[in-house]
């Protein structure tokens, strides 16, 4: 061993391997080869050392010899051997380092990089650790991993300013700058703001984040990253031209020859649908160059905030607010600044209750109400399919339990008979206690169990429903579950009926096959071929890489209108909301709508049916 440290020494690297070996085979018992010295596959394995410092020493001298006499595979296999066997040995950093440049150079990026992390967190040098922070963060910047680039660089700057080097430190902060300055992902970039704080360089992403947002025309956005710029580093040397960059965006708007404004829940619990119908009101906006944008979070704020911004921007409408707590609180302003309010969903039990008329002459819905979608599917079943017993299991939730009192009544009236209605608490995965009470239910009317099986209780008999069909005004989530646990519990040639919030992908993600031949009735058809419908469709996939869905589109059409009555001559919102309130069969994107004040708009539902994976429309439902 001592020879081989002198071969190693001098470089001769054949001599080495040779002395390596001999030791090796010193080491292993008697009725054991050494390990052999493959030229191919995954490199040498051998029989176990006695774990030893001259062991790990023998492993790493072997290994760095081969690797330097291009034996890749062997050298491998001899460093892995030594991590494996003697993971804390002091020669462990000294192979990860070389295991993490053999894996470099074959382009085995993760691997590499697995390495080099090993290697830096064992080294104590600095500049051993120096020498591996700048292979990391080259191997990050190669595979995209921008905030792994950074926290590399960012170390390599700790210990430049701890050797008292000032331009390398310098020097790494613009190399950093630089990197975020050329990002185009703003994942990546939020990330790095998320673990930076307040901290450079937090301040660098989040101008990057505002400038994107203003490259993509995301106004809020860009609004939101400044605003926040302002809040995290009021002293920073572009503080000034961020605050320059926010009032003279106010001002473009202002400037513009009509100002809409979008109030949405942009956080909190309904941000997702908030976000979805802001995309669709950014996509109608799309060339309309003449009409400004002004957006505000409806999430938290009371209404003397929404009155101080509508009389800031003194907007001829609002599409918004969403959430109908939010529409009545609203509506008394929207009265006395004479705003129409043009909700893009649909309201939850009476649409203005105790209003004078003036104010419902403000409010506007552009969803189709669970109510409709309700009465819909139980047309189709009914009338459409002759089903006439049917069941329904729906989320301990106000809008479920309306849907399903709405369907039912909308049963019976022509003719049919909703034998049960179970409930399940909403966010429920395992659905047995529920099938297993809709089933008893079913027994004591129509449903059938037997024959008996010896030995095996009256629920483990064989059960033949006596129900045609089941409602499921749930989400597409548990639909989805509901529907593989009905199959499971023997609920055998049921038809699945549902509403809107089934259009989504969840709804195959968890129900598979299981939900083939669903029938449901939604507010919108992505996948429809009229025109219109596919010309939004293509837009909004080519903005936002992704399908619009239910509020995107919906909000798209409240937008649409408004843009209209503007096109018309409306000057504000009194003439908006007279345009509107006499608006007839609009051919908007989720079908033909008329606009009734104070109450939801009238529509036809799109029925569909799940067939070969695939929604595809039925006969009947809006085109």
């Amino acid at each position: 061993l001592e020879a081989a440290r002198r071969a190693d020494a001098a470089g001769d690297d054949a001599r080495v391997i040779e002395l390596v070996q001999q030791w090796l085979k010193a080491q292993a018992p008697p009725d054991v080869g050494p390990p052999p010295h493959a030229g191919s596959g995954p490199g040498p394995a051998g029989p176990p050392l006695q774990p030893s410092e001259s062991a790990a020493e023998a492993l790493y001298l072997i290994g760095k010899a081969s690797a330097r006499l291009q034996q890749t595979n062997e050298a491998i296999g001899y460093l892995k051997k030594l991590l494996k066997e003697m993971p804390a040995s002091p020669w462990a950093a000294e192979a990860s380092a070389l295991l993490g440049g053999l894996y470099g150079e074959r382009g085995s990026t993760a691997e590499a990089i697995s390495y080099l992390e090993k290697a830096a967190s064992l080294l104590r040098s600095p500049e051993r650790r120096r020498a591996l922070y700048e292979r990391l963060a080259a191997l990050y910047r190669q595979s995209g991993n921008l905030p792994k680039a950074v926290e590399t660089l960012l170390a390599l700057r700790r210990l430049a300013e701890t050797s008292g080097d000032q331009a390398e430190a310098a020097a790494l902060i613009e190399q950093i700058d630089g990197l975020i300055a050329q990002e185009t992902n703003a994942g990546r970039l939020e990330r790095i703001v998320a673990s930076a704080g307040k901290r450079f360089p937090a301040d660098a992403a989040i101008l990057r984040l505002a400038a994107l947002a203003a490259d993509r025309r995301e106004p809020y956005d860009e609004e939101q990253w400044l605003t926040r710029f302002l809040e995290d580093f009021p002293r920073h040397s572009q503080a000034s031209a961020a605050a320059d960059r926010l009032r003279a965006n106010a001002a473009a708007i202002k400037a513009k020859s009509a100002v809409v404004g979008i109030l949405l829940p942009l956080s909190g619990p309904a941000r997702l649908f908030g976000h979805s119908a802001l995309r669709g009101a950014e996509i109608a906006l799309e060339g309309q160059d003449a009409v400004g944008m002004t957006v505000r979070d409806s999430h938290g704020a009371d209404v003397e905030a929404w009155q101080e911004w509508i009389d800031d921007f003194e907007p001829v409408a609002v599409v918004g607010p969403l959430l109908t707590r939010e529409m009545e609180r609203a509506a008394p302003l929207a009265e006395r600044r004479r705003v129409p309010l043009v909700n893009p969903g649909a309201p939850i039990g009476p649409a203005a209750p105790a209003m004078e008329d003036e104010a419902r002459g403000y409010l506007f819905w552009n969803g189709l109400t669970l109510a409709e979608q309700a009465r819909a599917a139980a047309d189709y079943a009914v009338t459409g399919q002759a089903r006439m017993r049917f069941m329904a299991l729906y989320p301990d939730a106000s809008y479920a339990r309306t849907a399903t009192e709405i369907f039912a009544a909308r049963v019976r009236q022509l003719g049919g008979e909703v034998i049960a209605a179970i409930t399940y608490p909403p966010g429920s995965t395992d659905f047995s206690a529920p099938l297993r009470a809709l089933r008893t239910a079913d027994l004591a009317r129509y449903g059938t169990a037997g024959p008996p099986i010896e030995g095996k209780p009256p629920d483990e008999w064989p059960y033949t429903p006596g129900f045609d069909a089941i409602f499921l005004p749930g989400g597409a989530e548990a639909a989805g579950m509901i529907a593989s646990q009905l199959a499971f519990h023997g609920f055998d040639g049921i038809q699945l009926l549902g509403a809107g919030d089934w259009n989504r992908p969840e709804l195959f993600a968890y129900g598979g096959r299981f939900v083939e031949g669903a029938v449901l009735a939604s507010g919108f058809f992505a996948q429809s071929a009229a025109p219109h419908v596919r010309e939004f469709v293509r837009r909004y996939q080519m903005r936002y890489h992704g399908e619009p869905d239910l509020f995107a589109a919906q909000a798209y059409d409240a937008m649409r209108m408004v843009l209209s009555a503007i096109a018309q001559g409306a000057r504000d919102g009194e003439e908006v909301r007279d345009y509107l309130s006499g608006m007839k069969d609009y051919p908007g994107v989720t079908g033909a709508t008329t606009l009734v004040p104070g109450a939801p708009a009238l529509k036809q539902p799109f029925l569909m049916q799940i067939h070969n994976g695939k929604l595809v429309p039925l006969q009947g439902g809006a085109s």
